[in-house]
């Protein structure tokens, strides 16, 4: 869990392609309870960017009949794109005499930090480091609903692959990349609308 904000922008292309580049930054926060591991829980902050096709679903789904003004009103994207992140985090562990202590960082530099596990000990953040940097592969969609022939509004959701290990701080070699869901609602102002259609033209690939 966390809070995140973005700001995007995009250009559309005819038969339901746009392309976009959202600018992002927030905090991710999350816990780690596994059998016969002692109990985890980190904090990162990250920032980045990403680009990405948008490819529209609506008039298959929503348009049929294009008379039914509500569902002209909807349109349904399927993005992918590639980015770059970049992070710092904090790793705390839980230690047998019930207090939680720093156990690793990354984008930080830490004193105390040991190996004894549960056996309580643990670090502080010094100070911090370069931000540790990877690729992203964010894969979801988008909801927009037309409120006028300028604005939409906008139900975002993406589903992000990292290509490291390290966006939690916990770093093992039979562990998977990590990864992390982003979900927001929003405003989208389109420029450059000369219609009132509730389908615009460059969105039309099925022809009435």
């Amino acid at each position: 869990a966390g809070m995140a904000y973005s700001v995007y922008g995009g250009k559309k292309f005819l038969f339901g392609l746009a392309a976009e580049i959202q600018l992002f930054k927030g905090d991710l926060k999350g816990e780690k309870n596994v059998a016969n591991l002692y109990p985890r829980y980190f904090r990162a902050d990250i920032m980045g960017y990403s680009v990405s096709v948008k490819y529209n679903l609506s008039q298959l789904i929503f348009r049929q009949k294009n008379d039914r003004s509500f569902y002209n009103r909807l349109s349904l994207f399927l993005t992918v794109g590639g980015g770059q992140a970049f992070f710092r985090s904090r790793l705390y562990k839980f230690a047998n005499n019930g207090q939680w202590y720093l156990e690793n960082v990354s984008g930080f530099t830490a004193t105390g930090i040991d190996s004894a596990g549960i056996g309580q000990a643990g670090g502080l953040v010094a100070d911090k480091a370069k931000t540790v940097s990877t690729i992203i592969l964010p894969v979801g969609g988008k909801l927009n609903f037309k409120l006028n022939q300028n604005t939409d509004l906008v139900w975002d959701i993406n589903y992000t692959t990292a290509f490291t290990d390290q966006l939690d701080s916990w770093t093992r070699s039979w562990t998977h990349k990590d990864r992390y869901m982003y979900i927001a609602l929003g405003l989208m102002y389109n420029f450059g609308t000369s219609s009132d259609a509730d389908i615009p033209d460059s969105d039309r690939f099925l022809k009435n």
